[in-house]
């Protein structure tokens, strides 16, 4: 695994884009001297493999695919759930700027994700939930591109 630029530990210059990323994916293919790889995407990491396997097909051998989807329709359905379900109380303030790219801050993004991490588990676990928020990397910057221009 890596971190693509302005995410996790990797610089932070703009553009954040799909393109952009599916390259960075390709220079990693091509500094392992790989023929082929197997391209593995989890959520908004499946666009960005989905990406590669458009934009480089002879160079992809296999895609796995975890939770994610082949384009933004899953966006309506994130919001459909949230307002179908009843396990928690939604802010729509902060949902709504979390899905449309309007994050101020790193700590705004990071207490956006703290509210909506109940949702994404079948079993929630308080603590095993805040475990994993307190672990993130968070950077605004890039989740607010690929929600507004992406």
């Amino acid at each position: 695994m890596f971190d693509a630029f302005g995410c996790g530990l990797s610089e932070g210059k703009p553009p954040f884009t799909h393109e952009r990323w599916a390259a960075d994916v390709e220079g990693l293919r091509e500094w392992t001297g790989a023929e082929q790889v197997v391209v593995a995407g989890g959520s908004y990491g499946g666009f960005i493999a989905l990406e590669y396997a458009v934009r480089y097909p002879d160079r992809v051998r296999a895609m796995i695919l975890r939770d994610t989807s082949a384009d933004g329709s899953c966006v309506e359905l994130a919001f459909e759930y949230a307002r179908n379900q009843d396990r928690v109380e939604i802010k729509w303030d902060n949902f709504n700027r979390y899905w449309s790219g309007n994050i101020r801050d790193d700590d705004d993004l990071k207490a956006s994700w703290s509210e909506l991490i109940p949702l994404y588990d079948y079993e929630f676990d308080p603590e095993e939930s805040a475990k994993i928020v307190e672990a993130g990397i968070y950077r605004h910057e890039a989740h607010n591109w690929c929600f507004k221009h992406n």
